[in-house]
């Protein structure tokens, strides 16, 4: 939009226009992008950043293989060489870029400085640090192309708005809650943070590519379907072990009733459950359990009762209550052999067990695991730590099967450890017809380069070995 000249308006005018200005109200993004402008930005107005090959520093000359770029310096650098050589020519982008929290263990660098907490302009400075960076990679993008962005709650408001201003509100694709930590990190105050996000954004919604993952009927043969949803055999309701004897939990001992023609399992009644046993003089009353057995069996009823392997009496999973007594109708499977009946738990899906060729908007996966990614860097490092809060290689690997085909060209323009490297490599090994190509861009701050991202590439294409962890023995990975 084309900005208006107030230079012929006169004092009451310029007074009346400020005045319908601050009155009206304000939705969207906004910060102060002239206080403090980003010095490798407004270098760029002057000076060209040019790209030159490191001779000597090739991993794979193998002309048969796809050609990838590791590019040492400042992404927006980079970034703009991309756009004269590679302008609307990348399939998907990802990226990992500082999350500014503040801590040590996510620096944020601007203008040579590291941001703090207690910086005024954080959120400014993050923010013309994005939106630039962000401009030029859509310039890079195929109209069909994606690009899939992990951010955590920190950030992730003003990155979806600052997404919204760069590739437009309409080009919103999907907020990926992204399990990191299943367990949740107990530090964080008041909830135990599971999960970062995954953010994308299409260049043009209308043509944007998002595949689906690939799964074999296999996968889906474990489950069934009632009317609640998805279930499995869980584990037996009668319990084991060592406190598996009805004088272990008392109230845990009850008979559950099966009619033998509808095969319905139904409780008994309150008042039967009560008398079964006293809790002032801890005793089980056998005579009115022998009763209530008789009773229901006349009635065309299959009676069991939890019984060890011993012969002596044993306990359900689950106590007597309201909640229970629904449950034994809905979430207990009934098996039948040779006239008897055995009951097992159904076991609902937890998150991720249900795999789906749809993506799901809450992605999870075992492998999504933080500490996968922990653990797979310190092993190619000889069981060093390296680098902070590495992607797990199975979450990019998704990433780019969901974004990109076998013959893509893949940009990531905040490499860091490069995961994105490994997991690209990967596919193509594992995948004969998988051509991909990658681009990734890292400074090389603290030797990040030369000693972590390159080192990497290089075993992964080359292979490492490592030791299993209290034993000798050596794995070859390639």
């Amino acid at each position: 939009m084309a900005k208006k000249d107030y230079s012929n308006l006169t004092k009451d005018q310029l007074l009346e226009v400020i005045e319908k200005l601050e009155g009206k109200k304000k939705y969207g993004l906004v910060w102060d992008e002239e206080r403090v402008p980003e010095k490798v930005v407004t270098d760029c107005q002057d000076k060209l950043p040019v790209l030159t090959e490191v001779k000597g520093k090739e991993v794979n000359t193998d002309e048969n293989e796809p050609t990838h770029i590791l590019i040492e310096g400042d992404n927006y650098h980079a970034l703009s060489v991309l756009n004269y050589t590679h302008k609307g020519k990348i399939d998907l982008i990802y990226i990992d870029p500082p999350y500014n929290t503040g801590s040590k263990d996510n620096v944020f660098i601007y203008n040579d400085k590291i941001i703090d907490k207690n910086d005024t302009y954080r959120h400014s400075k993050w923010l013309n640090f994005m939106f630039k960076r962000l401009e030029l990679a859509k310039a890079l993008m195929k109209d069909e192309a994606t690009i899939y962005i992990s951010i955590d709650d920190n950030s992730v408001s003003q990155l979806r708005l600052l997404c919204n201003k760069v590739f437009g509100e309409d080009n919103f694709i999907a907020i990926l809650p992204t399990i990191m930590n299943l367990k949740g990190n107990q530090d964080q105050f008041g909830f135990a943070g599971t999960h970062e996000y995954t953010l994308v954004f299409a260049k043009n919604k209308a043509s944007a590519l998002i595949k689906e993952f690939e799964l074999d009927d296999e996968e889906m043969d474990d489950w069934e379907e009632d009317e609640f949803g998805f279930f499995k055999r869980g584990a037996p309701m009668r319990a084991t072990g060592a406190e598996s004897k009805r004088e272990n939990r008392p109230k845990m001992f009850y008979p559950i009733l099966v009619d033998r023609e509808s095969k319905e399992i139904i409780p008994i009644k309150d008042n039967e459950f009560k008398a079964i046993y006293d809790s002032a003089t801890k005793t089980f009353d056998d005579k009115h359990l022998k009763a209530l057995k008789e009773k229901y069996e006349t009635e065309g009823f299959a009676v069991i009762i939890p019984q060890n392997d011993d012969g002596t009496y044993g306990r359900w999973r689950w106590g007597w209550s309201n909640e229970n007594k629904e449950k034994l109708k809905t979430e207990v499977l009934l098996s039948e052999g040779n006239g008897s009946f055995s009951f097992y738990k159904k076991q609902r899906p937890s998150v991720g067990d249900l795999p789906s060729k749809k993506p799901k908007s809450l992605f999870y996966k075992a492998g999504y695991s933080s500490s996968t990614g922990t653990a797979l860097l310190k092993r190619i490092f000889g069981n060093k730590k390296v680098f902070n809060n590495p992607k797990p290689v199975d979450l990019i690997k998704d990433i780019i099967l969901l974004g990109s085909n076998n013959n893509s060209l893949i940009v990531d323009f905040f490499a860091g450890s490069g995961t994105t490297a490994q997991a690209l490599l990967e596919l193509n090994r594992d995948n004969p017809e998988s051509n991909r190509k990658l681009i990734i861009c890292t400074n090389n701050e603290n030797e990040i380069c030369e000693t972590v991202t390159l080192p990497r590439i290089k075993s992964v294409i080359k292979g490492y070995t490592y030791k299993v962890k209290r034993r000798e023995i050596e794995i070859d990975v390639y």
